[in-house]
């Protein structure tokens, strides 16, 4: 494992960002506290944290790093500010992944919003006379949606069932609503997708999602991430050392990083998981066994 020998000289900052002010800290190569500042998210307010910062360096020391939270958000300002001064190497989010990642905002807010509404839905229906619940809780959810999207209740609503109605009705009606505008953001992800990493997607187990998820997590400016070892940690897929003194090679699974980015890591591997089942179970290469897969699972590579 690689180690950075610090100085008392050396100093180290560290930045809690927030929407309207940063609160940052300076340490010394040895961990001592040298200063706290708060600063606007602004450029005169980097301006001001990059002096300080610089201003407690010692004769015999550097400006070590910068260490920012939320450099996709509320970080990113001062992440830019820095990467102009080559003191960091931010996501550049002004390519094709970027717009990836924003369609992706979109589908998986329609997502949630979408099984919200399904679960509003069937709480409510829990609730309904009995005449009606008996007539709509037997149907598969498909068949739920389209019998009360054409639920009539009436122009009066002061009656509880004709509220019930109503509710039912609306809650249907955003639900295909949701649906559709699902669909047209899916079609604009499937195309970004496999035109970005179109080997990524054929891959056993790894789907339009796990891809997208992927790319996302890498940015468009992939080269920030130095080394094999430095994406599995942005993943979370890393192993780490179980303790801070001599663990006798004991490891234990990184529990930081990027969630979603671990998430699709697993599916990948249970796909590779079932293909290499797959090739022993039928005696097969493992070039062999990736369109046997396919043909499987779905009909899917």
């Amino acid at each position: 494992m690689t180690r950075m020998l610090l100085r008392r000289d050396d100093v180290i900052v560290g930045v809690d960002t927030h929407k309207n002010e940063h609160a940052a800290v300076v340490l010394d190569g040895l961990g001592g506290k040298l200063a706290e500042l708060t600063v606007a998210p602004t450029a005169e307010g980097f301006r001001q944290l990059l002096a300080a910062a610089t201003g407690h360096v010692g004769p015999d020391g550097r400006l070590v790093a910068f260490g920012v939270e939320g450099t996709g958000s509320y970080g990113i300002g001062l992440a830019r500010f820095l990467a102009g001064g080559k003191l960091a190497t931010p996501k550049t989010a002004d390519g094709s992944i970027e717009s990836l990642r924003l369609l992706k905002i979109a589908c998986d807010t329609a997502v949630k919003a979408r099984t919200a509404a399904m679960i509003a839905l069937k709480a409510v229906l829990v609730t309904a006379a009995d005449e009606l619940r008996a007539e709509l809780e037997s149907l598969t959810d498909h068949k739920l949606i389209q019998a009360c999207a054409g639920l009539d209740s009436g122009a009066d609503l002061a009656a509880p069932d004709a509220a019930m109605r109503h509710t039912l009705g609306s809650l249907a009606r955003r639900w295909l609503q949701l649906h559709e505008e699902i669909k047209g953001h899916s079609r604009h992800l499937k195309v970004q997708t496999k035109a970005l990493a179109p080997q990524l997607v054929e891959a056993v187990g790894v789907g339009l999602d796990v891809a997208a998820e992927m790319l996302v997590t890498a940015g468009d400016n992939l080269d920030r991430a130095r080394s094999e070892a430095a994406f599995a940690k942005m993943c979370g897929a890393c192993p780490i050392p179980a303790g801070s003194g001599r663990t006798n090679g004991r490891h234990r699974l990184y529990r930081g990083g990027n969630r979603q980015a671990n998430a699709a890591h697993r599916a990948g591997c249970a796909g590779r998981r079932v293909l290499e089942r797959l090739r022993r179970w039928a005696g097969l290469s493992a070039e062999a066994a990736l369109p046997a897969c396919g043909l499987i699972i779905g009909g899917r590579r």
